[in-house]
């Protein structure tokens, strides 16, 4: 019985990842299908691509009252949550398997362990803004992520294979091909960024349906990784309703 409610348990986890992410990648059609004749980043209305689902959201949604405000609590809330739970997971992860063992750490009472993890998570936080600011000036920011984590996700898969494929594999082969797997990986992105590979391809977008019209975007001045996505100031905007109707 228990095991089958924890089978519901992941399918139900899975279907809702599934949602989720036929909700991201619509969303990315909808920018698509709103500006395929004008272009926001090649017409200069944003700097980033990554700008471009805030831009839509001021752009099209900004006569609601406190839309784009929810907009934004949602970003940061997504981002906050997401951070604090990674900061408290790796903690956790970094006591249990490494520092517990040690002889010094394993004599450490109840309280004093755990001021030992609120330090690891405050530490694991800080690389984790650190990381993110970095990485918001690497370019596109979702390409630069599914690059990064293809570099760490792809040789724990290669471990979950080989266990379940290779029955003969032991824990030394299994650590020897991880790590140099994770170096090969790590070797080719790096040269991706410093020699540069490439940006991914883009569908064909253009500008010739832009036509300018200047109105007041919202206020204050927001920013996230390095981008300002809202600030009081007086600038062309696109009018696509005049676009689409030629």
């Amino acid at each position: 019985m228990y095991f089958l409610l924890r089978i519901r348990l992941c399918w139900f986890f899975l279907v809702g990842l599934w949602v989720l992410w036929v909700l991201f990648y619509f969303s990315g059609l909808v920018a698509y299908a709103t500006y395929s004749t004008c272009d926001p980043l090649a017409a200069g209305y944003i700097t980033k691509a990554d700008q471009i689902l805030p831009f839509l959201v001021i752009h099209k949604l900004s006569h609601l009252p406190g839309l784009a405000g929810l907009f934004v609590a949602a970003v940061y809330g997504g981002v906050l949550s997401s951070v604090s739970s990674f900061g408290n997971s790796m903690a956790c992860l970094v006591w249990e398997d490494f520092l517990k063992l040690r002889p010094y750490f394993s004599r450490l009472s109840d309280p004093a362990a755990t001021k030992v993890i609120k330090l690891l998570s405050s530490v694991t936080g800080v690389l984790a803004v650190i990381l993110g600011l970095m990485v918001g000036n690497l370019g596109n920011m979702f390409h630069v992520i599914n690059i990064i984590v293809s570099c760490v996700y792809g040789p724990i898969v290669g471990i979950f294979l080989s266990g379940m494929l290779l029955p003969w594999t032991n824990y030394k082969g299994s650590l020897v091909g991880l790590f140099g797997a994770f170096a090969i990986f790590a070797w080719l992105v790096v040269g991706k960024f410093i020699q540069g590979g490439g940006a991914p391809t883009m569908l064909p977008l253009s500008t010739h349906g832009c036509h300018n019209n200047s109105i007041t975007t919202l206020s204050p001045t927001i920013t996230f990784n390095s981008s300002t996505y809202f600030d009081l100031t007086t600038s062309e905007m696109p009018d696509l309703t005049s676009a689409s109707s030629e």
